[in-house]
């Protein structure tokens, strides 16, 4: 009897890819490789002092966030006096090391206005090409730089929470906006954000982010994620481009009439407190409707009132107020 008598040879299981893998594939943030079965990683990114934003744009032309020129002043880690040590944490398959810096100032006079600014960049780690142990880079590192200004009324290290939410509208990639907007409080927590003094004007908040992809995702690996980490945080930052570079305004803190006249102004008011502009505001916050009463915040720009709880919220979804769509970016001071 003819063939069929043959040795079949071993059954191999192919687990199909998750939707949120799929997801991953398709990332609008992936943009540095097309195909992630090619056994050839990625050039890393490298910037170029003579080149112009439009220049580096042409010459990576696989990248779909081209690098905007960062503005005069902009201060990058180097010779910064962090407050504390690096804090790290760890969110599924994404990790993070947060390092903060306070500048103090009079804020007496307007020539010291307050200030959050944050440089985060993040990185896409995949498993290692070679087969070895540990993870390695797969895509280009992202650079992000955001400038807040942060209102007379409001407090510095109060303010940080407002800052954070916002980079998930701004800056974080949209599949991981839940696990990175968590890093960021933790280590936010962990770090020196009590030790600000209470006389700063200026918080730079330095932050390296990892995010392991999906499907290479287990425990041994996010072991080898905190190295990985530490390694790149040695690695200088550049002076001239960002894929973000924006200045923010952030909402300002508010209290009504009748908390006024109950507290009476006293002299042991808290300064920023003194510092509250004064609403006579009635009616409901039209993002929960519960009734504006207390704990407010206006909106930059347009002045729109909401309780600034449900801004915090708004800013992790969306740069732009909930009523008439009015974004974050700075203007000129107003004596409205």
């Amino acid at each position: 009897m003819g063939g069929g008598g043959g040795r079949r040879g071993p059954r191999v299981e192919f687990r199909p890819a998750t939707e949120e893998e799929d997801a991953e594939r398709n990332d609008s943030d992936n943009d540095d490789f097309e195909d992630d079965e090619e056994d050839e990683p990625p050039p890393k990114l490298r910037l170029r002092p003579n080149d112009t934003a439009g220049e580096s744009s042409k010459n990576n032309d696989s990248t779909s966030l081209p690098l905007v020129a960062a503005p005069p002043g902009t201060i990058v880690p180097g010779g910064q006096q962090f407050l504390g040590p690096a804090q790290f944490a760890a969110v599924e398959n994404t990790a993070a090391f947060m390092r903060v810096a306070a500048e103090e100032g009079s804020t007496s006079t307007n020539q010291d206005r307050k200030e959050i600014t944050v440089l985060y960049r993040y990185t896409r780690f995949s498993r290692t090409w070679s087969g070895r142990r540990g993870v390695e880079p797969c895509r280009r590192t992202k650079l992000h730089r955001l400038r807040f200004t942060v209102p007379p009324a409001g407090d510095v290290a109060g303010s940080m929470a407002w800052a954070g939410a916002a980079l998930g509208s701004l800056g974080y990639p949209a599949l991981f906006h839940r696990q990175l907007q968590q890093l960021w409080t933790m280590t936010m927590e962990a770090a020196s954000i009590n030790n600000i003094p209470p006389r700063a004007t200026r918080v730079h908040v330095v932050v390296d982010a990892a995010i392991l992809r999906r499907e290479d995702h287990t425990t041994e690996r996010m072991e080898h994620m905190r190295p990985a980490l530490e390694t790149l945080m040695q690695e200088a930052w550049p002076e001239l481009y960002y894929h973000v570079s924006k200045d923010l305004d952030l909402p300002e803190p508010l209290r009504r009439r009748e908390d006024e006249d109950e507290q009476g102004g006293g002299e042991d008011d808290a300064r920023p407190a003194k510092q509250m502009k004064i609403v006579d505001e009635v009616g409901d916050c039209c993002v929960c409707f519960d009734p504006l009463e207390n704990g407010l915040a206006a909106w930059p720009g347009c002045r729109h009132v909401f309780h600034a709880e449900c801004l915090q919220g708004t800013l992790a979804r969306s740069d732009t107020c909930p009523l008439c769509r009015m974004n974050l970016c700075a203007r000129a001071p107003t004596n409205i």
